[in-house]
């Protein structure tokens, strides 16, 4: 210490000091752009077209779906994540109330479970929803949609274009999804 300053030596850590700097000045340049509770990676893109079959081994194709549909709220949840399974009875009321407008609730699982160990071991951790849950049993689908947390939670239009995207949950962010839904239903956006 000279004068009361302090001397800084970088001498052969120059190449660490400067990788330090960069990682900082990259956190600092995305902050603000998400975060948890709203990664917003893939709002305004085109969704991801994938098929799968539901908890019957029923068949399901999401092109189809959107095409008969107002809007969908693609869900990815896990047996295991207590905030999904605290989030499905809310997807289940908005599921009611939304069914006549033609708002369609997925509900695709993470886990990579068969579908006849998956529904036999759903009513075990959460009330079965009404609407349709879908098996990702080789991770396409997770991956597609580039999911490393659970829940996370999409809105796509009839067009393919995704507007919303919401990772995690906690008590409060279903009425956020709901005003999103319910502004996406008043808009010219859902293509009545």
């Amino acid at each position: 210490m000279k004068g009361g300053r302090h001397v800084l030596r970088l001498g052969k850590n120059v190449p660490v000091f400067s990788a330090l700097c960069m990682a900082v000045l990259f956190l600092a340049a995305t902050a603000g752009t998400g975060g948890a509770g709203d990664a917003a990676g893939l709002v305004g893109k085109n969704a991801p077209m994938f098929s799968t079959i539901d908890l019957d081994g029923k068949p399901m194709q999401f092109a189809e779906v959107l095409q008969a549909s107002s809007l969908v709220v693609l869900n990815f949840w896990g047996v295991r994540c207590g905030s999904c399974l605290e989030e499905m009875p809310h997807l289940s009321g908005m599921h009611a109330r939304y069914l006549a407008q033609k708002v369609k609730i997925l509900g695709v699982n993470v886990d990579g479970l068969e579908p006849a160990k998956l529904k036999s071991l759903l009513p075990q951790v959460a009330a079965v929803p009404p609407y349709p849950l879908l098996v990702d049993q080789d991770f396409k689908i997770t991956d597609l949609y580039a999911v490393s947390a659970a829940p996370l939670t999409f809105i796509v239009l009839p067009n393919g274009k995704i507007v919303y995207q919401h990772e995690g949950f906690t008590a409060g962010d279903e009425r956020k999804l709901e005003e999103e839904i319910v502004k996406f239903l008043k808009s010219d956006a859902v293509g009545k």
